[in-house]
């Protein structure tokens, strides 16, 4: 399995590509993703306010905290905004790239 992350790759998708790529089940292609993975509390205020506040840390299976590091990808690949604009996706052509060499 191929998995596509980037820098818009934020929470459970980067739980679930980070899971995958522990357990040898994907490769992963893109860019590192944020790192935005906790689990939160919502709370209302009562001024209307919401309050979100982070309540456990999400740790991948092979013991990797994910929060501000995010996913490592294992073929780094950068978009490229010229070439995006083209039609053309630079991540998306090195999964296919590399599914082909496979």
């Amino acid at each position: 399995m191929l998995i596509l992350i980037g820098t818009l790759s934020n929470s459970g998708s980067e739980y679930f590509a980070a899971a995958m790529q522990a357990i040898g089940r994907a490769v992963i292609v893109g860019n590192q993703s944020p790192g935005g993975v906790t689990g939160m509390d919502v709370e209302a205020l009562p001024n209307g306010a919401i309050l979100l506040h982070a309540v456990l840390q999400i740790i991948a299976p092979d013991g990797t905290v994910l929060e501000g590091r995010g996913v490592l990808p294992d073929i780094p690949v950068e978009l490229n905004r010229k070439l995006l604009l083209q039609g053309i996706d630079s991540q998306l052509e090195a999964a296919i790239d590399y599914i082909e060499e496979q």
